[in-house]
């Protein structure tokens, strides 16, 4: 007994050497950086030879709904589950090395055979289920909700006292999908309002020469050293500023687990976790007409109602 793990570098190498294996479990976990990713499909219905040999799910993104994983637009915008009919925009089609173009109705098709094939689907959250059934309806008697277990225990803190300016804690890295667009913006328009407060991310953040001062990024941080963070940048909340429906989100539930204010917006697996919590805050906004400016706006106005902001 025990574990066998290889990497190869031809499928076939993966087909001659799984040829003895007999009651095969397949699991698909991720395939978005994988060099033959438009053949995921055929490949795992390949695997699955026999009808004793099963196929299991993971939904770690949406990339068997979308080529765009996150599901958001070539303008970094989500506008809902991705429609073969509906959907135009280019990011939703998939471009192989010869030039040839796989449609996203085709890309549907090829991972609803999957689907159909899958004993078991197995998501992270109930916005997932949702999503994955928007996509794929046939699938609902095979979708488990199992969330995933949090990697830290809850830190209970206690809100500093400060004398200068307090701290929108943001925790983990920052891309587009996770809102690095709104934190810029956030951060102009604290500035313009003189609002004492700042963003301050504990993490990594796409492109922070846009990130105006006073707010910062922090960097890398360990979990044991939140209590320390939180009061050296006076942070008095959280914000989980992700413009995609998230499949489960860690930071959601560990800046929960605080007992902080924790705001973030009204899609995804964040917004499930916010809802359920005494202290999580949903802002509700369409994110399909709304910029970057537009969300941050909305933050500021929610943040603080008793603020007359100018502009928006």
């Amino acid at each position: 007994y025990g574990k066998t793990m290889a990497s190869f570098q031809k499928l076939e190498d993966v087909y001659r050497i799984l040829d003895p294996v007999k009651n095969r479990l397949i699991v698909y976990s991720c395939g978005v950086m994988h060099s033959a990713r438009q053949r995921l499909p055929e490949v795992l219905l390949k695997l699955q030879r026999q009808p004793s040999d099963e196929i299991k799910l993971l939904v770690h993104d949406y990339y068997m709904i979308s080529p765009s994983y996150t599901l958001l637009n070539s303008d970094n915008r989500y506008v809902g589950v991705p429609r073969p009919q509906l959907t135009q925009d280019s990011v939703h089609r998939y471009i192989n090395a010869d030039g040839s173009v796989v449609e996203l109705g085709q890309w549907q098709e090829e991972w609803g055979q999957v689907m159909h094939a899958a004993k078991e689907v197995e998501v992270f959250s109930n916005s997932s289920r949702e999503i994955i059934l928007q996509a794929y309806p046939l699938a609902e008697g095979k979708i488990r909700v199992k969330p995933h277990q949090l990697l830290h225990s809850p830190i209970q803190l206690e809100t500093p006292i400060c004398s200068g300016l307090k701290g929108i804690g943001v925790l983990g890295d920052i891309g587009v999908v996770k809102g690095s667009q709104v934190l810029h913006a956030l951060s102009r328009i604290l500035n313009q309002e003189q609002i004492e407060f700042r963003v301050v991310v504990l993490g990594m953040l796409s492109h922070p020469k846009l990130l105006k001062a006073p707010s910062l990024v922090h960097g890398g941080y360990k979990w044991r050293d939140v209590a320390k963070l939180v009061e050296k940048y006076c942070i008095h909340n959280f914000l989980v500023p992700s413009v995609g429906p998230e499949t489960f989100c860690y930071a959601a539930h560990e800046a929960l687990g605080t007992g902080f204010p924790v705001w973030g917006f009204n899609l995804g697996a964040q917004s499930e976790a916010l809802a359920r919590a005494s202290n999580g805050f949903l802002i509700s906004i369409s994110m399909a007409n709304s910029t970057p400016d537009d969300i941050a706006w909305s933050l500021v106005r929610a943040m603080f109602p008793k603020k007359k902001a100018i502009g928006h």
